[in-house]
């Protein structure tokens, strides 16, 4: 999985806090060959993100709404969020 990295998470940030499919050592790699770049990290949420943020030290998140909806398993409407992480040793 290619990683978009940049230097600056968009403005619209709420929040700093399935996971061993979208977290694979690839991705842990790439994070920690670009030390405080932030990564746009595609299929990621913002719970999954907080639980990977601590169970491996040095690596922060930051999720950002998207202004979109999608459907739940329930069929409520819930928010879409873009997750970003970075790897600061």
């Amino acid at each position: 999985m290619a990683l978009e990295f940049v230097d600056e998470v968009p403005a619209s940030t709420v929040g700093r806090g399935r996971g061993s499919r979208i977290y694979t050592p690839e991705v842990i790699e790439a994070l920690k060959d670009h030390p405080g770049k932030w990564a746009k990290v595609p299929g990621a949420t913002p719970g999954n993100a907080a639980a990977f943020k601590r169970s491996h030290d040095g690596f922060d998140y930051k999720s950002v709404n998207t202004g979109k909806t999608k459907k739940n398993a329930k069929g409520e409407a819930v928010a879409v969020y873009d997750v970003y992480l970075t790897f600061n040793p």
